[in-house]
């Protein structure tokens, strides 16, 4: 292979990884879905109750947050949400949810201290019958889905995000000031 057929590959492999970044970060709905209240089992953890909770919210805007405990990138966003939680909480329910399959990979005193770990502070819940995931069609995590009380998915998107971009994506989709 001579040096310019090197390069060409080279300028091929970064083209096809950023449309796989764009393709990645990419919505999932064009504001047209709506979901019906789907409960989920909620644990007891910093932040968050044993019981059970429906989302989205019916009294004010829902971001759900789709993690999982063998997720670096996951781990990576805890910070940026709880600064965003811990500024908007009061005007926007933030919960994050897993779906892995509880009692079998993980259990949920994995999760719990995984929630503990990274400094989870909200409510954090299992979508233990996938009826949450289904109703998304959901397959990666992260996801962050931004739901109004009446179900509308407003926003989705997927992949990393810093705390700047997650205000913003918060802000100007709810209206709040971020």
């Amino acid at each position: 292979m001579n040096r310019r057929e090197t390069i060409a590959g080279i300028a091929s492999l970064g083209v096809v990884g950023a449309g796989g970044a764009v393709a990645f970060r990419s919505r999932l709905f064009d504001g047209a879905k709506r979901i019906d209240p789907v409960e989920i089992e909620t644990i007891d953890a910093p932040g968050s109750e044993a019981g059970t909770s429906l989302i989205p919210d019916d009294d004010r805007p829902t971001v759900v947050e789709f993690f999982a405990t063998w997720c670096t990138v996951c781990a990576r966003m805890m910070p940026a949400i709880a600064a965003v939680e811990a500024d908007l909480g009061d005007d926007v329910w933030f919960v994050s949810v897993t779906n892995e399959p509880i009692g079998h990979t993980v259990s949920r005193e994995n999760v719990r201290a995984w929630w503990r770990e990274h400094g989870g502070d909200w409510t954090v819940g299992y979508d233990t019958d996938l009826d949450l995931t289904r109703e998304l069609d959901l397959s990666d995590t992260p996801t962050t889905i931004l739901l109004d009380p009446d179900g509308r998915v407003l926003e989705t998107d997927r992949g990393y995000k810093s705390e700047a971009e997650l205000r913003s994506l918060v802000g100007e989709t709810f209206g709040v000031d971020s």
